[in-house]
C-alpha cells in the first residue's frame, strides 16, 4: 500500500503493521539460551486483507492466552480433590 491506503497511520509510506511478542521474560530473559529455543507462532489478523474481524480476533485470542497463563501461574488452592 501507500499513504493513501491508510490515511490515519502517520510516519510511514504505507500502512503500519503491528507485531506483538508474548513471552515470559522473567523465566526466559531476552537473548538467553532458553529464550532462543522457545517455539514461535505467527497469528495473522489479515489473512485475506479485507476482513475487519481478523485483527480483533487475534487480539482476543492473545488476551485469552494471557488470561489462561495467568491462571496457570497461580498456586493451586487445596481442596477436597487435591489435598
Amino acid at each position: 500500500g501507500n499513504e493513501r491506503d491508510c490515511p490515519h497511520d502517520e510516519g510511514g509510506g504505507g500502512c503500519l503493521h503491528y507485531v506483538m511478542t508474548i513471552q515470559d521474560f522473567v523465566a526466559h530473559p531476552e537473548g538467553s539460551d532458553s529464550s532462543n529455543h522457545l517455539p514461535e507462532v505467527f497469528w495473522s489478523g489479515a489473512l485475506h486483507g479485507n476482513e475487519r474481524v481478523g485483527p480483533t480476533a487475534v487480539m482476543e485470542a492473545a488476551a485469552l492466552l494471557l488470561e489462561a497463563a495467568s491462571c496457570e501461574s497461580k498456586p493451586l488452592k487445596p481442596n477436597k480433590h487435591n489435598g
